[in-house]
């Protein structure tokens, strides 16, 4: 599981960023073997994708483990179409990647060949 979590206080006002919002969704949402949920509130969205059904069932040990990145664009770049994609892209490729590792696909640069 991992999730995307976007914050503005005007997320709600922004037309660009909504817009931007929504195709993150679609991005993580088509390009992911699992359901995704969205939860929102007053200053930020929440994207979660992943097995959401990992509770702690018998005697088994869970452990989760995350990884943060922090992807920051200004207002003003949100008006520049290569800004926009820029940052659009750097979540899609941090979902690409935390995907590969969700799904044991991710090989450590020491062990490639």
């Amino acid at each position: 599981m991992f999730v995307v979590k976007i914050f503005n206080k005007n997320f709600k006002t922004n037309p660009i960023l909504t817009k931007s919002i929504d195709k993150v969704k679609r991005l993580i949402a088509t390009n992911r073997d699992h359901e995704i949920r969205t939860v929102t509130d007053m200053s930020s969205v929440e994207i979660i994708s992943g097995n959401l059904d990992a509770n702690n069932e018998g005697d088994e040990i869970i452990v989760e483990m995350m990884i943060k990145k922090v992807v920051r664009i200004s207002p003003e770049d949100l008006e520049s179409k290569l800004e926009l994609d820029k940052f659009v892209k750097d979540i899609e490729h941090f979902c690409d990647q935390a995907s590969q590792i969700e799904g044991l696909n991710y090989i450590p640069i020491t062990f490639r060949k």
